[in-house]
């Protein structure tokens, strides 16, 4: 069976853009000529994405649980593991109203 080649000009091309596509995609020979130079389309599959590496490999304890802080010092900030107490900042203890006394709930 002879496969007869598809040629367009650059305009022709544009109109027909999927057909070109298509054609190319279906194994068929497509060319494009602009100016006395031919371009080949050819159909190829992507090859698959790898996995992406892992960033992370060793996750400190501290970091899993989300008791962690920073600390300033005389370096700049520092990475700190907390007590193990797991608390919020909303919830510090030893902050109380201005007044003093507790506030009830409403």
């Amino acid at each position: 069976m002879y496969n007869a080649m598809k040629r367009y000009t650059v305009s022709e091309a544009r109109m027909k853009i999927a057909e070109v596509l298509d054609e190319a995609e279906r194994g068929e020979e497509v060319l494009i000529e602009r100016r006395g130079i031919r371009f080949r389309i050819l159909a190829s599959e992507r090859p698959r994405a790898k996995r992406p590496l892992v960033k992370i490999r060793i996750l400190d304890p501290a970091i899993e649980a989300g008791d962690w802080t920073w600390k300033w010092g005389p370096g700049g900030f520092t990475f700190v593991p907390g007590d193990g107490s797991n608390t919020t900042r909303a919830s510090r203890p030893g902050k109380s109203s201005k007044s003093g006394k507790s506030r009830k709930p409403r």
